[in-house]
């Protein structure tokens, strides 16, 4: 990606987010409530199929962008303190060459989209429409402290925008979020 400012390559994430999401959606039998979560991760209800991570390294002039993105087809690696689910509990259980190729042609698909991030708005608006809802309560781990607040959706520069019990909306770049359950967030809406 020699044209692409390195300021923009975070945004790859929500690239293959979307990428991700469309491949197993392919594969969906069952009505599953597919979506994704920011920053990097795609789950069927409240369980985790699948992950993106992003990583950037230089080498002398250039630098080097890996997207590595993992989906679950039909075995669930053990994630302490989170549910996880694969691709055959809910539809079919391709080969993973076959789930390769599909991952890979709407990962071609929606990096032609994104345009070394001139195209980031239609991305944004695409992993928008794939992600839980807006007003989803849920706690992010940052460096600092914990931030728990709703989810108000995705900033500009791909932020998580988050509404804190204050009624200040706060902009996270780096965290790790958790989802409040449903019967959590039941009993904090009564």
């Amino acid at each position: 990606m020699p044209e692409s400012p390195r300021a923009v390559f975070h945004q790859l994430s929500f690239v293959a987010g979307v990428a991700a999401f469309d491949a197993v959606a392919s594969y969906l039998e069952d009505q599953a409530p597919l979506q994704l979560k920011w920053p990097n991760d795609v789950l069927i209800g409240e369980a985790k199929i699948g992950g993106i991570l992003v990583e950037s390294s230089k080498y002398g002039e250039d630098t080097v962008v890996m997207i590595g993105i993992g989906i679950n087809i039909a075995v669930t690696p053990p994630i302490a303190g989170r549910a996880v689910t694969r691709l055959d509990q809910h539809g079919m259980a391709p080969r993973p060459q076959d789930l390769l190729i599909t991952l890979a042609d709407r990962l071609r698909h929606w990096l032609a989209i994104w345009q070394d991030g001139r195209g980031f708005p239609e991305v944004r608006e695409a992993w928008s429409r794939r992600a839980h809802a807006i007003g989803r309560r849920l706690t992010v781990n940052t460096n600092k402290q914990p931030l728990e607040g709703t989810f108000e959706g995705m900033a500009e520069n791909g932020a998580l925008r988050l509404k804190l019990s204050s009624g200040e909306t706060v902009c996270v770049e780096h965290g790790d979020v958790s989802l409040a359950n449903d019967k959590t967030a039941a009993r904090e809406r009564a």
